[in-house]
């Protein structure tokens, strides 16, 4: 297949580049504030360990996501820049809520191959039936995550396995989650930019089918890709269920930090 250039693919080059940097400021910024952090050689994506999460190391890596997550947006589409500060925090954080969920399934297929029931909790953390035991100092708090994580593991380990997304097309992916404004507080500008962004990225992707993959016939495959937003909206909504219970059961509190953020989306 060809290669791919910045003349055929300028929005996903872009979002490229940019999701990798947000990747290595995740990856610095939590194997750093380990117990016992690795080696600085050993501080990329081939030499790293990922361990089990815990509470603590969990809230610090989605304040470091979100926080890297607002960069991304920066570097990725100069448009963000225009956009006023309440309208960035907004597009941002109904973006981390489901594009969270969206990356560890789609990671954890590259990485946990032989561990059908784990997924990435973060860039450099993982979770499963073994961690859920113990994760909370509250059996009932435990037994309601370890159902979250049977209720939603399986099924994105097993469409991440069936679909083996491209790089471009989970770029693709990302940048329509990210500028699916429609039904957000912003204005209408900010709706526009949305839906131009839209337009480029499917348009870039029907280029990259053509060019690079040499495929004629790939409209059921784009389907598929335009029901990824709203199956992880659905994903997000269920783990808001799962914060309030975790609230109620006092493991989370009002600052906790993905309670704060998703529970208000």
């Amino acid at each position: 297949s060809k290669d791919t250039s910045s003349a055929q693919l300028p929005v996903l080059d872009r979002v490229s580049e940019s999701y990798k940097v947000l990747c290595e400021t995740r990856l610095m910024g939590e194997l750093s504030a380990r117990v016992s952090p690795p080696h600085p050689l050993e501080m990329n994506d081939a030499d790293f360990t990922p361990i089990p999460a815990t509470p603590s190391a969990f809230d610090h890596a989605n304040r470091l996501f979100l926080s890297a997550l607002l960069h991304f947006g920066a570097r990725a589409f100069p448009e963000f820049a225009e956009l006023s500060k309440d309208e960035k925090w907004t597009v941002v954080t109904h973006f981390y809520c489901r594009f969270r969920l969206f990356e560890t399934g789609y990671r954890a297929n590259k990485r946990f191959n032989d561990y059908p029931d784990r997924s990435f909790s973060s860039h450099t953390m993982y979770v499963d039936d073994d961690v859920a035991r113990t994760f909370y100092p509250d059996d009932d708090a435990n037994r309601c995550m370890a159902r979250s994580l049977k209720r939603n593991i399986p099924p994105a380990r097993a469409r991440f396995r069936r679909l083996r997304l491209h790089q471009e097309e989970f770029l693709a992916v990302a940048t329509i989650m990210f500028w699916d404004v429609d039904c957000m507080d912003v204005s209408p500008a900010v709706v526009c930019k949305g839906e131009r962004y839209r337009e480029r990225v499917m348009s870039e992707l029907h280029t990259f089918y053509r060019n690079n993959l040499c495929l004629d016939n790939y409209a059921t495959r784009v389907g598929e890709l335009l029901t990824l937003p709203d199956i992880y909206q659905c994903v997000a909504d269920d783990m808001k269920k799962v914060y309030e219970l975790l609230r109620l059961l006092d493991v989370f509190s009002d600052e906790t930090f993905v309670y704060r953020v998703c529970d208000r989306k």
